[in-house]
């Protein structure tokens, strides 16, 4: 049968932060100023544009990011422009800030909705999120991936990336913005005509570019083409010799321009600056990205805005970005921001760590918690990671989030005295990939909540327990002593509701009906889920209640109040989410079989076969071939029933106990249909 999330609150009397703006910073392209025209890579460009793809590398300091800024500009591009970071290894975090870019609710219906069981398969998820994606943009239209190196090799990213380059139609663009080449899961896409590559020796600025760009930044141009050979067209060298005293001119870079190279010139920049502006820049440099208000509250400096105006108009290795509101926010290139932290920690490791706690402050405040809690495991903030994990848990769980909350709660230290909310949470995530993994750290969490007295908290972790046994399909012994430790909890209220407790109960409803579908308790929980279905807006929980509604009034066999839910509640497909339609479709279809309504069943079941194939999600195959063939052996469709077990059967993990054993009955069935009365006995008498 079906397997829905739960979307109710748990550990809910912490209510969770919102985690992010409409709009963060990461998603705010760069603010030109004073770019220089490259006319010849603005041709390269326009003869990718029909393509699918263009992967744009070099080393840093480049002109990468400038490059496809000014050619956005100058051509009057639609685009979004999504700047990548290590949080986004989490898919669930990557089509989050996707949804965000246009301008879509997460979770809503106008764009799929990546769920956890999509990784698998999730090229397959992602050419159809795409589809729809670039669909909602007139073209031409181009999606731009900065900063693409900052994901690993195993990144499943990288697969979604070529689902996004199968999906593109003509007039969508994929641009790769890295300091490597593209990974190997491109490998397909890169013999594809249609896919086009840019390259370190094409961003060299030539000769004509050097002077230019001298012009701009009011440096001497008699200088601007010996020293452009010097640094062989590296733009941030360039830029770096053009300010430094003349008296370096001298220095030899090496056989190419490198990150030492920067440091040496920067520091000859760096040290002719005003103390002021040297103060803000080091201040800075903690920082993702920079406000004026944030400068000055860091700094102390009370012309933080001002300096900070100064270098991103002469572009002093400062972007400036305009955030929602029309905020200004400022990004420090990488090697300037590297070359100022190593300055910053040379002076005091100390004061780096204090004003990287107080930066993660900042972020966590302006709803950008994926940047505060970098910041925060970088320096070793225990303290205030652990209350940003109390703070955003219950939303990243809402969101599929699982491994950006696992990676939180992994980076912390083992201590003496393991926080039973810290167990609590990391349960949660496990069980999603793996229930008995899950298991053990839900059970260390229960057992420290019921040591400090904590009820509520405790009857959370039973419910995400019950849960775990529910969707592993397999041996149902274990829920026994959770149900019984459920029913000591509530003890003479065992035949009702208690409101104070209801988030925690509404989520018990699987695991009771896996092992007690006629617990007294159940009702009560349905007529509650129904009744909040009805009221609540969020379509997110107003699904997930009536889903959990529906199968209780099912599996207690009450069709006909569970077809109620289904079409009252939740007339036609719900959601976006694959996961809720397959799991709409499953009910449906398991309803109308137990009715006798099997060519209907059939329809259904046909349906949450199409979703799967389309999403990639394949963990309800085996359910679905399991009721089809109930619904071919109740017809007499010898035939058919035979080919849905055989479709089941092969898609059955070894685990799923219980779903093997319906399957061996459908053989027995099968058999007898076909008068082989011996062998389905034998079948039947088989052990487990």
């Amino acid at each position: 049968m079906v397997r829905p999330k739960n979307r109710i609150p748990t550990l809910s009397d912490r209510a969770p932060r919102s985690l992010a703006p409409v709009q963060p910073a990461k998603l705010t392209p760069p603010f030109l100023v004073n770019t220089i025209p490259r006319e010849g890579l603005y041709a390269a460009l326009d003869r990718a544009q029909p393509g699918r793809g263009v992967w744009v590398s070099g080393p840093g300091g480049a002109g990468k990011t400038s490059l496809v800024a000014s050619w956005l500009a100058a051509r009057g591009l639609r685009s979004v422009w999504y700047q990548l970071d290590r949080g986004d290894r989490d898919p669930a975090t990557y089509f989050h800030y996707l949804h965000l870019a246009a301008g879509v609710r997460p979770g809503g219906t106008d764009l799929p909705v990546f769920d956890a069981l999509c990784t698998p398969t999730i090229e397959v998820f992602a050419a159809r999120f795409f589809e729809a994606y670039f669909a909602r943009f007139e073209p031409p239209f181009v999606l731009v991936l900065d900063n693409y190196e900052l994901l690993p090799e195993d990144c499943p990213i990288h697969m979604a990336l070529a689902g996004a380059l199968r999906a593109a139609p003509t007039g969508a663009l994929v641009l790769g913005l890295s300091r490597t080449p593209p990974p190997a899961a491109l490998a397909r896409s890169r013999l594809d005509p249609s896919f086009s590559e840019i390259g370190a020796d094409e961003l060299r600025l030539c000769d004509e570019e050097a002077v230019a760009l001298a012009s701009q930044l009011r440096a001497d141009t008699t200088r601007a083409v010996a020293l452009n050979r010097r640094a062989r067209g590296w733009a941030a060298g360039l830029r770096l010799l053009l300010r430094a005293a003349p008296e370096s001119d001298g220095v030899e870079p090496g056989s190419d321009a490198s990150s030492a190279l920067f440091d040496y010139f920067a520091t000859e920049v760096f040290d002719r600056l005003p103390e002021p502006t040297r103060e803000v820049l080091l201040a800075s440099s903690v920082l993702p990205h920079i406000t004026p208000a944030w400068a000055h509250e860091l700094s102390g400096q009370p012309a933080a805005s001002a300096i900070l105006e100064e270098l991103g108009r002469c572009r002093l290795f400062t972007d400036e970005r305009r955030l929602p509101g029309g905020t200004r926010a400022y990004v420090l290139h990488p090697l300037f921001q590297a070359f100022l932290r190593q300055r910053q920690h040379a002076r005091s490791p100390e004061q780096v760590r204090q004003l990287s706690v107080h930066a993660a402050r900042l972020l966590q405040e302006a709803g950008e918690p994926l940047a505060a809690a970098a910041l925060r495991i970088d320096v070793e903030d225990w303290v205030g990671l652990r209350e940003q994990i109390d703070a955003c848990a219950a939303h990243l769980c809402a969101q599929d989030r699982f491994t950006t909350l696992e990676g939180w709660i992994s980076a912390l230290p083992e201590t003496p005295h393991p926080d039973p909310r810290l167990d609590y949470w990391l349960g949660v995530c496990r069980s999603k990939r793996d229930p008995a993994l899950g298991r053990r750290s839900l059970e260390r969490a229960y057992a420290g909540f019921v040591a400090a007295g904590l009820e509520r908290d405790a009857l959370s972790c039973i419910a995400q327990l019950l849960q775990g046994f529910f969707h592993e399909w397999g041996d149902c012994c274990g829920l026994d002593p959770w149900i019984e430790r459920l029913e000591e909890a509530l003890g003479e209220r065992s035949g009702v509701m208690p409101a104070a407790l209801e988030p925690e109960l509404l989520g018990c409803s699987l695991g009771l009906l896996r092992r007690r579908p006629d617990h007294v308790l159940l009702p009560l929980l349905a007529a509650r889920q129904e009744q909040l279905a009805r009221l609540l807006l969020a379509p997110e929980q107003r699904v997930s209640l009536a889903m959990l509604a529906a199968q209780t009034w099912f599996w207690r066999g009450d069709l006909a109040r569970a077809n109620a839910v289904l079409d009252e509640v939740l007339p036609g497909w719900p959601l976006a989410s694959s996961t809720w339609r397959i799991g709409y479709a499953l009910t449906r279809g398991a309803v109308h079989c137990f009715e006798g309504r099997i060519e209907t069943a059939l329809q259904w079941l046909a349906r949450a076969g199409v979703v799967a194939d389309e999403s990639g999600i394949h963990h309800f195959d085996v359910s679905i071939g399991q009721l089809q063939a109930e619904c071919y052996l109740a017809a007499g469709d010898q035939g058919g029933a035979e080919a849905a077990i055989e479709r089941a059967s092969a898609a059955l993990p070894p685990w799923r106990g219980l779903e093997r054993q319906l399957l061996r009955l459908n053989r027995a069935q099968l058999l007898s249909l076909r008068g082989q009365h011996a062998e389905a006995l034998q079948i039947v008498r088989q052990e487990n």
